[in-house]
């Protein structure tokens, strides 16, 4: 016989078929099974016959339906004839009808696997004909999945710049000592960002307070130029300058007398009649200090450091200029002291210009002071040669001591002792000139040997008179020019400079320019 789902051959006796694995009904001869539209099924051996299906169990001896007397169903599953049957249907287990034709069949308690449902209405192939096959569904074609791309190779690293060599850096005072003048802390800048509304009302500007960390309009490195704004050193710094300028033009002394011939000038002295090349040295100065008070005006620490020294070199003319004029009114005052036969009077007076110029003098001194403020350290800059400033410090001492070299009967004592040896210089002479030459050597010493953007402004703004005094005179520009501090004790005669005040003021201009250029150059290698 053949299986009834794939047509393989299967031989009796076999429950499952070794091809599919399809559970095959038990010693059912092979034929057609049809349950017709009543859902009635009968077995169809070919020959005529009636089939029952025996309905007795075998287990209760006394019913007299399907017992066996030895108490065991056959072994080939089929009822004995002279048993007593009932035709049922075996689709539904319904009785049938005594008419159908019925296989004695005898129903006993099976262990064996249940059978596979028969499709109702499916038709076997006629006896001793080979079941059609029917080939089994391909299974579907998957399709293969694309390849991943391979990750492209991440790309070697390359190799950094081999470390160089650091020469030994010299002593920077600006880099070693940060802690000699500290900066003040930087104030906030308030930034504020105007919003333009289409309608005619008032718009409010949002102000927000920038952190001190983030990068400044008003720059105090040096490096940007930021919204200009007066402060503490551009205020002050005009107002010297203006004092100074209002003290050049009025008429610093007057002396008047009755006298028929008077052993003393008289007269009315303005700032070109003590020396004539006075006011150029002060023109000079103020150059000096309104360049300064616009940098200042920037927030530039050099050029707050040259509004500073412009201030001290305006102080040190201012008592110099003074000193001066003190000397016709030491004479005057001298004479009226002296016995003689004639009576006479004398009017000394000390007009507006004195008092202006003695104003100025103190406003420099207080420009100075109030541009401390800027001396500290310049932030991503390195300090200036130290070996320059050195030599410039040296250079501001020798120019500033050349004119205290006695000439003559003087003695280096004259310097500072008014009256001594025959002089007869005036106290406010003495202590004019001193003062101009301290501030020089100052200036010099102090702003060299701070090695900063600041004191090399100072520098600059601080030997600005002095320079030009030094070199007017030495080319004798005017009738009766003078030097720094004047002239050397016990010189006679047309002023003249000393040696050594040419040597000293010749190499500190010359020191000036050098750390000037040294000072760009850095701050453009800074810069990059």
């Amino acid at each position: 016989m053949f299986c009834n789902r794939c047509g393989a051959e299967v031989r009796a006796g076999q429950r499952a078929c070794a091809e599919c694995g399809w559970v095959l009904p038990a010693d059912v001869p092979a034929g057609t099974i049809d349950t017709g539209t009543t859902g009635t099924g009968t077995i169809d051996t070919g020959t005529t016959g009636t089939g029952t299906t025996g309905i007795g169990t075998g287990d209760d001896p006394g019913d007299g339906i399907g017992d066996d007397p030895d108490g065991a169903a056959d072994p080939d599953g089929a009822a004995d004839p002279g048993e007593r049957t009932q035709p049922i249907d075996v689709v539904t287990g319904d009785v049938a009808d005594p008419g159908e034709r019925t296989q004695p069949i005898d129903v006993v308690a099976d262990d064996s696997p249940p059978t596979q449902p028969i499709e109702v209405g499916a038709s076997f192939p006629p006896p001793g004909e080979p079941p059609v096959r029917t080939p089994p569904p391909e299974p579907a074609i998957e399709p293969e999945p694309e390849p991943e791309p391979e990750p492209e190779p991440e790309p070697e690293p390359e190799p950094g710049p081999r470390p160089v060599a650091v020469p030994p850096r010299l002593y920077d005072l600006a880099l070693d000592e940060p802690d000699l003048l500290r900066d003040p802390a930087p104030a906030p800048v308030a930034v504020t960002t105007a919003q333009h509304a289409p309608s005619v009302a008032p718009v409010t500007a949002p102000t927000t307070e920038m952190p001190a960390d983030a990068p400044r309009l008003l720059d105090t490195d040096d490096t940007l130029l930021g919204r200009f704004r007066i402060g503490a050193v551009s205020g002050i710094g005009l107002v010297t300058g203006m004092a100074a300028v209002f003290g050049m033009f009025p008429r610093v002394v007057a002396i008047r007398t009755d006298a028929g011939s008077p052993a003393f000038d008289t007269g009315d002295w303005m700032v070109a009649d003590l020396g004539t090349n006075l006011p150029g040295a002060m023109i000079v100065a103020l150059v000096a200090l309104l360049v300064g008070v616009i940098g200042a005006g920037f927030r530039q620490r050099w050029a707050a450091g040259l509004t500073g020294g412009a201030g001290l070199a305006i102080a040190g003319w201012v008592t110099l200029t003074i000193g001066l004029a003190e000397r016709p009114l030491e004479a005057a005052i001298d004479a009226v002291g002296r016995p003689t036969t004639e009576a006479f009077t004398v009017t000394i007076t000390r007009d507006v210009g004195y008092w202006v110029l003695l104003v100025a003098g103190a406003l420099g001194v207080v420009t100075f002071v109030v541009s401390l403020a800027s001396a500290g350290r310049d932030r991503a800059r390195r300090g200036l040669n130290p070996w320059i400033a050195s030599l410039g410090a040296v250079a501001a001492v020798v120019a500033a001591a050349g004119p205290l070299i006695p000439e003559g009967v003087a003695t280096i004592q004259d310097n500072w002792s008014p009256g001594t040896g025959g002089l007869g210089q005036p106290t406010w002479y003495v202590v004019g000139r001193l003062v101009q030459l301290g501030l020089l050597a100052y200036v010099g010493v102090i702003g060299f040997l701070l090695v900063r953007s600041y004191g090399l402004g100072l520098v600059i703004g601080g030997v600005s008179a002095s320079v030009w005094l030094a070199l007017s005179t030495l080319v004798d520009l005017g009738e009766a020019p003078i030097g720094p501090g004047f002239a050397n004790p016990g010189s006679t005669g047309p002023v003249d400079l000393h040696a050594v005040t040419i040597v000293g003021m010749t190499a500190l201009v010359g020191l000036v320019v050098v750390a000037v250029i040294a000072a760009v150059e850095q701050s453009a290698r800074d810069s990059r």
